[in-house]
């Protein structure tokens, strides 16, 4: 009977350490695409400031 629930507690340890794991993947996956997402807003951004200065003789 000892045998059989370390073995049971061991298979849920892993059970739970693969699935705590699958989330924060998930969760990294999430943010590395809202990162990208600002980036790409960011970066437009800096032009059109750069575009205003340079209209306005503010070089």
């Amino acid at each position: 009977a000892g045998q059989a629930a370390m073995s049971a507690c061991a298979e849920a340890s892993a059970l739970g350490i693969q699935r705590a794991l699958n989330v924060a993947v998930c969760i990294f996956f999430v943010a590395a695409l809202l990162y990208f997402l600002a980036s790409r807003k960011l970066r437009d951004d800096f032009y059109e400031e750069a575009e205003a200065k340079t209209e306005s003789g503010a070089a």
